[in-house]
């Protein structure tokens, strides 16, 4: 898909083992990226990550995913707001 459209921002959610790879894919295909933290927990591929966003002039974002704790939780459960899986 990403090679048939040009969408912008793309929202990377995936494992954090795998993060860097698909950062790396997006921002090479020259889009903004919006990942969860940990970027990652390596040095070298931290610093190909930091690369790959100087060569597409596009933003990394990096968000902090709260959505573990106990007033979270709490919303889940109680249906009070839903998540798409």
């Amino acid at each position: 898909m990403i090679n048939k459209t040009k969408s912008d921002p793309i929202i990377d959610t995936i494992k954090e083992s795998t993060h860097h790879e698909f950062i790396i894919k997006d921002s090479n295909h020259g889009s903004d990226v919006l990942t969860e933290k940990l970027l990652t927990t390596d040095e070298n591929k931290y610093q190909k990550i930091i690369d790959a966003e100087r060569r597409s002039k596009k933003n990394l974002i990096t968000g902090f995913n709260y959505r573990w704790s106990p007033y979270i939780k709490e919303l889940l459960v109680n249906n009070t707001v839903g998540i798409i899986t």
